[in-house]
């Protein structure tokens, strides 16, 4: 029952954390709180998050592209043909 009543804790005080406050935090920890070492972990982070985002939103383009053009194969043509028709 205590590893139960320990895991319900740490799982509401994660909930209550929001986004911003977990990166302060993580910096802070990294950093020790110095400003210098939060904003060069901000500056190398920066280009890494942009590029995760940008490869998953092209991620996503890409298998929904695919899964059109292997469902229009296989339905002989209805699917895209239903979208002009209605």
């Amino acid at each position: 029952m205590r590893g139960r009543k320990s895991s319900e804790r740490q799982l509401r005080y994660l909930e209550e954390l929001d986004e911003q406050d977990l990166g302060e935090w993580l910096a802070r920890d990294i950093g020790a709180g110095d400003a210098a070492v939060y904003a060069k972990l901000r500056a190398f982070r920066k280009p890494i998050a942009v590029a995760h985002l940008y490869s998953f939103y092209g991620l996503v383009v890409v298998t929904h592209g695919a899964a059109v053009i292997i469902t229009e194969l296989k339905e002989a043509g209805s699917s895209i043909s239903a979208l002009f028709t209605g």
